[in-house]
């Protein structure tokens, strides 16, 4: 009798442990799978906010917002990490300096960070931008050079790329001519040793070649050096697409200021009229900073050809 209950008993256990066992897999299971479908959510929107960088500074907040409310209900370090970054970027498009740079160092002081070079040295990439706008060059050349040395072992495209971000920075702080042409042709360099292919690949975050080749032109514009202008200007127009802009406004207006310093007031007219009809089009708030001065080049134009 007493050997028949003992069975029973252990009978009930096996029972219960099994269905445990089963409501635990399955727990997990569910767990699991939320947590996959959570991540490619996260992954799906980070791609939208950086699919959008370059075009649509609001929609890219928006996405990296969404991206880090979910992240942060799953307590995942890394995917925080990198929506609080593009968070970050769009606020400093958007002149949001002061709310860009609280995201960057949330960025910063997420563990998984640390353990990504290539992310620590984003955020501390635009950590940079932000000193360039507000006129802190020297704190710019500090976080600088120690953007080159996190990176100084990394040979991947995006981590050449960021250092080649770096150099073009660090060639906008330094006073001293001849070490800013330094920095420039470093930047330009390693652009150089990256295929068309290896650029198209990375993500558009990493992407700058337009923009550098743009402010050299504008630089050698300066210098008087017109053919070399002319060389970077049209080849900036060109990586614009590459680099996913929309709005072409800037690029347009600078070949307008090569042509009205050779003389030709018709070329001039044409692309100041392009980046007008660029602005209306695609970048309506550009018009605040860059339409005055462009509308007095169209009206001298017009002035000196009798229109």
């Amino acid at each position: 009798m007493k050997y028949k209950t003992y069975s029973k008993n252990i009978e009930f256990l096996k029972t219960v442990c099994f269905r445990v066992f089963l409501l635990l897999t399955i727990f997990v299971s569910i767990r699991l799978f939320s947590i996959t479908r959570n991540e490619k959510k996260i992954d799906s929107l980070i791609a939208l906010a950086d699919d959008f960088v370059h075009r649509d500074y609001q929609k890219t907040l928006l996405y990296s917002t969404q991206a880090s409310r979910i992240a942060e209900k799953e307590s995942n370090s890394e995917k925080k990490a990198w929506s609080y970054f593009y968070m970050a970027k769009s606020m400093a498009l958007l002149s949001k300096f002061r709310e860009s740079a609280l995201y960057i160092d949330k960025g910063l002081k997420e563990k998984a960070t640390e353990e990504t070079p290539i992310l620590k040295a984003l955020l501390k990439l635009l950590k940079t931008s932000l000193y360039s706008r507000l006129g802190m060059d020297n704190l710019l050349i500090e976080e600088g050079n120690d953007i080159l040395e996190i990176l100084e072992n990394d040979r991947s495209i995006e981590a050449r790329l960021v250092k080649a971000r770096t150099f073009y920075n660090l060639s906008l702080a330094v006073s001293d001519r001849k070490q800013s042409d330094h920095f420039a042709h470093q930047c330009q360099n390693i652009l150089n040793q990256i295929s068309e292919k290896q650029y198209d690949d990375v993500r558009t975050i990493f992407k700058f070649k337009s923009y550098f080749y743009n402010v050299r032109g504008e630089i050698l514009l300066e210098r008087k050096n017109l053919d070399s202008a002319q060389y970077y200007f049209f080849k900036a127009y060109h990586d614009s697409f590459k680099d996913g802009y929309l709005s072409k406004n800037t690029f347009l207006n600078s070949i307008g200021n090569l042509y009205r310093e050779k003389g030709d007031q018709k070329r001039a007219l044409e692309y100041y009229l392009k980046t007008l009809a660029d602005i209306n089009q695609h970048d309506k708030d550009a018009f605040a900073k860059n339409g005055p001065g462009l509308l007095k080049e169209i009206y001298t134009i017009y002035k000196l050809s009798g229109g």
